[in-house]
């Protein structure tokens, strides 16, 4: 599963027209294919990567990284067990460096890593056991996270690169039920769902707000030589989409055919009121991934939609 972080340059102003980007992402394609080369000969083995580096403007890139999830039973076949690999280990700016590294020359408190804002599904059975509070923006409601204002830094606070990754093994587990968890793979990842699907929809909103930006462009005969600046954006915007698209395609399948899964759950034999939850919130996480990669779609149409009016402008 990809899991991106929001990077904000809050040193770089804000841009009403076009921003032609071809160069700055050409410079990126560029440090990622020697930070990788870094990273084959430097890493260590608590080291954090990156694998995707993606320029949206001059003020917000993201950087992306994966989470790997691994189900096999034991030898006995009794029990099963899961593996998670994250591609956090220590602090990202104490790894190897990358185009999101800071430089000399740039206060801390100006590049800024927006943190994920996680729902809380308060329509579970049993909501004191469950992630997250009712109030907090959910990717079933119409609520957005404001991540426009970066966090007051003092002047002297040395750079720290947040990925929302690294996030993810501290107190995971702590709201749900153990003894469903340990008996229902799938209600055991429930919260890394949760914080995946969250990390996704705060990208789309991003997403949607370039589009719109570029969008915003048609008609306007003050700027229509920078009509192709803003389709070469609405092709790379919509590149991202299709490999989003694909990874939230393969999580909703699984959550779709969940009962055809040789995995350990719980049935409504053994007890019925924590089958309930298991369903319930297996349920609601299918109902976030289908919504993830309808969006997608969505988004994609948006900018074949552009890509068309700004060639025919």
């Amino acid at each position: 599963m990809k899991l991106p972080t929001i990077f904000t340059k809050t040193v770089v102003p804000l841009s009403h027209e076009p921003g032609d980007l071809e160069t700055a992402r050409r410079q990126g394609s560029n440090a990622m294919a020697r930070y990788f080369l870094s990273l084959r000969r430097k890493a260590g083995v608590s080291d954090s990567m990156v694998r995707k580096w993606i320029i949206l403007s001059k003020r917000t890139c993201v950087l992306e990284q994966t989470v790997t999830v691994e189900i096999g039973r034991s030898r006995d076949s009794a029990s099963c067990r899961a593996v998670v690999w994250l591609d956090a280990g220590k602090e990202l700016a104490d790894s190897i460096e990358g185009p999101w590294s800071h430089t000399p020359e740039t206060n801390a408190w100006k590049t800024f890593f927006h943190p994920v804002i996680v729902p809380q599904a308060t329509d579970l059975p049993n909501t004191s056991q469950t992630l997250f509070k009712a109030e907090s923006f959910s990717s079933r409601s119409s609520k957005r996270p404001n991540t426009s204002s970066p966090a007051l830094i003092v002047e002297s606070a040395s750079w720290k690169a947040g990925q929302n990754i690294s996030h993810l093994p501290f107190k995971y587990g702590a709201h749900l039920n153990r003894e469903l968890a340990s008996r229902d793979v799938l209600y055991a990842l429930s919260e890394l769902l949760h914080f995946v699907a969250a990390a996704e929809i705060q990208f789309f909103n991003v997403l949607q707000k370039c589009i719109d930006k570029e969008l915003s462009f048609v008609g306007a005969p003050e700027i229509g030589e920078s009509h192709s600046v803003s389709l070469l954006n609405l092709r790379y915007i919509k590149m991202q989409l299709s490999s989003h698209s694909q990874s939230l395609a393969e999580v909703a399948n699984l959550l779709r055919n969940r009962t055809s899964l040789d995995w350990p759950r719980m049935t409504k034999d053994e007890d019925q009121s924590l089958a309930d939850i298991a369903e319930k919130t297996a349920a609601l996480q299918l109902t976030d991934f289908e919504y993830l990669l309808q969006r997608t779609l969505t988004l994609a149409h948006e900018c074949e939609q552009g890509m068309t009016t700004l060639a025919d402008s």
